[in-house]
């Protein structure tokens, strides 16, 4: 059963551009904030830093984001929505144990490799989890990812209930955003070892518990 999550009407941004300007421009502000905060952070960026390098005026730019949480957050979701289709896929055929298992790897190995490699990804999240609003696109990313899961546990194992299914899924969501979120601070070395070991130690033992529990 999935969790209710409401997003804060503040953090939204204030007009959906419809005309080609205007989706220009919209995406030349994205475009702009994601760089300067990849540079700088996300403390380090003003509203009227992104205005300048925009090229726009900031009361143009006040017309499309109320603030900057609100380019913050519709930058996670664009990240959020990828990595949800990334995990989809991941675990799309999964059903059987050792395909949950290799899901399960592919999904850690997913998340660490985006926050690598996607520009700002770091920064934007590092922001979420100190502004209680944006935490809402948190939880409701984490609700997509345990469905996600949850049907993988169900086609493996028929006779496992559907919400303790979507609990367990929600489990694992929470293991792997730990794991990831801890190693994409470290140096690559050890936060290659920090993902086996937390693999290895945590979360595929879990795993092996479940299916022990309900098989």
């Amino acid at each position: 059963m999935k969790r209710s999550v409401t997003i804060p009407a503040e953090i939204e941004p204030r007009k959906a551009p419809v005309q080609e300007r205007s989706r220009l421009r919209f995406e030349k502000i994205l475009e702009v904030s994601t760089a300067l905060i990849t540079q700088k952070g996300v403390e380090s960026v003003s509203m009227s830093e992104i205005a300048e390098q925009a090229q726009i005026s900031l009361a143009s730019l006040y017309q499309y984001f109320p603030e900057k949480v609100s380019i913050i957050a519709t930058l996670a979701r664009r990240y959020n929505e990828y990595g949800q289709t990334c995990v989809q896929q991941a675990f799309e055929h999964a059903a059987s144990y050792p395909q949950v298992v290799a899901s399960l790897r592919e999904m850690v190995r997913t998340y660490y490799e985006f926050f690598q490699q996607v520009p700002g990804g770091k920064p934007v999240w590092h922001a979420m989890q100190s502004d209680p609003r944006l935490l809402a696109i948190d939880y409701e990313d984490c609700d997509l990812h345990a469905q996600t899961i949850q049907k993988a546990l169900i086609r493996s194992i028929p006779d496992l209930p559907e919400q303790d299914a979507y609990r367990i899924g929600h489990m694992f969501t929470n293991l792997v955003a730990l794991t990831v979120r801890t190693a994409i601070d470290m140096p690559s070395n050890e936060a290659d070892c920090y993902i086996d070991e937390g693999l290895a130690l945590f979360i595929l033992p879990a795993l092996d518990a479940i299916f022990a529990k309900y098989q």
